[in-house]
């Protein structure tokens, strides 16, 4: 039961048809006042709230980067004028079923959101499940010996698997704390040890660090980025071996956008710079090299790692742009530039990935760039990204699937990167 998909099948298709159906039932009024008077003033009522509420999110709160999603805004609208219906209708008990129907439609509105987006594939995913192949990270954050490699040799040309490799990998998660930057977060970071890492003596694997979307958290690489079946199936193709992947929070808390700078108090570059590579250096035997780790996020996690990538480029010369925006925004240039850079243009520019790819070449770093073909608002912008990190001398790709901004788009990205990112890292030649 908890595998049964929710966000593509006959679930989605069932929740369109049951909303609609329970909003017409709230319609079944029957008086000729109810129709000529509560039914408009309800509809009116959902529609102003609705279209004020989205136009001073859009244009003046920013919580989000980019706009309402539309289908959020139907839905929205759609409870909103159930709510108006149950509450106009006149007895207690035609109001208590009414409001009932209401939280089924809002119900069936969440399940069409999400079919939109894919973040939560499966009824385990929403529930938040324990993964398969999930231990407690004690029993993984232990030191052993690396297996001797060759210098420059690719992995699958220096470690030989041993007897008994598992099949899979395994997730676990763990704090990551801000030491040196102080910056909080309310989210374990996740963590993927492919089964080369579950051997003794452990290969040197490269490290993956990957960001999620704003909002968001890291367990959404896991559920509709389908990252630990991605990297067990190119694991599987390559003796057991793939990079060790972490996935920290680093919005520090879901809705947060510290837009991985550091600003004021919130020090979210440093955490990303610092503490991040000190944490993964202390717990996890990987291999040292820069030239074996590389940074990758989808949406904001994307433009946070070109961030990185264009303002540290010898500690991350590899990247992942999935989607990723033109510029680090809030919503809206000035709101950015007062908020986190004190109304100073120059400090905005000075860590602003474009205009550093204007000013500077980058010809030891390399990057893949991906977007969904119907990608209409955030398709251009990583195309412009991807034009000048290419005339700024890195060694980039675009990839383009099927689909928009969703999840489905960047798992298919990832894994359509990945023969790519395990040359780049050193795991094959």
């Amino acid at each position: 039961m908890q595998e049964l998909p929710i966000a593509s099948g006959l679930v989605p298709i069932a929740s369109l048809g049951l909303g609609w159906l329970l909003l017409g039932l709230l319609l079944l009024g029957g008086s000729r006042r109810w129709w000529l008077r509560r039914v408009p003033a309800a509809i009116v009522m959902a529609v102003v709230i609705t279209g004020v509420g989205v136009f001073l999110t859009n244009h003046f709160w920013h919580p989000f980067a980019d706009p309402v999603p539309g289908t959020a805004v139907l839905w929205i609208g759609l409870t909103l004028a159930a709510l108006g219906l149950a509450v106009l209708h006149k007895t207690w008990r035609s109001r208590a079923i009414s409001i009932a129907l209401t939280m089924m439609i809002g119900v069936c509105g969440v399940l069409q959101v999400n079919a939109d987006f894919g973040a939560y594939p499966t009824l385990a995913s929403a529930l938040q499940t324990v993964e398969p192949n999930q231990v407690d990270s004690s029993l993984v954050l232990t030191t052993t010996d690396l297996a001797p490699v060759g210098a420059g040799a690719a992995l699958t040309e220096t470690w030989k698997p041993p007897a008994g490799l598992p099949t899979a990998g395994r997730v676990t998660s763990s704090p990551i704390p801000g030491t040196v930057s102080g910056f909080a977060t309310d989210e374990n970071a996740w963590i993927y040890l492919p089964p080369a890492y579950q051997t003794h003596p452990r290969a040197q694997l490269p490290v993956l660090i990957m960001l999620a979307g704003q909002p968001g958290g890291p367990k959404n690489w896991f559920d509709g980025g389908e990252l630990a079946k991605t990297m067990d199936a190119y694991a599987a193709a390559h003796h057991g071996l793939a990079p060790v992947v972490v996935v920290p929070q680093w919005l520090g808390r879901s809705a947060a956008n510290p837009m991985c700078v550091d600003s004021g108090s919130t020090k979210d570059y440093t955490y990303l710079t610092k503490d991040l590579p000190n944490w993964i250096h202390k717990h996890l035997q990987v291999d040292q090299n820069p030239q074996a780790w590389a940074v990758g996020g989808l949406s904001a996690g994307a433009t946070c790692a070109v961030q990185l990538a264009t303002n540290d480029p010898e500690q991350f010369p590899t990247f992942l742009d999935f989607s990723g925006q033109d510029h680090p925004t809030l919503g809206d240039h000035t709101d950015t530039v007062d908020k986190l850079f004190g109304g100073d243009e120059s400090r905005y520019a000075a860590v602003d990935p474009l205009t550093l790819m204007t000013k500077r070449s980058y010809p030891n770093s390399a990057g893949v760039f991906g977007v969904g073909r119907d990608d209409t608002y955030y398709g251009p912008q990583t195309r412009a990204v991807y034009t000048a990190a290419a005339a700024a001398g890195m060694n980039v790709q675009l990839i383009e699937v099927p689909g928009g901004h969703e999840f489905s788009v960047w798992a298919a990205l990832l894994a359509a990167s990945m023969d790519w990112l395990g040359t780049r890292l050193g795991i094959t030649p």
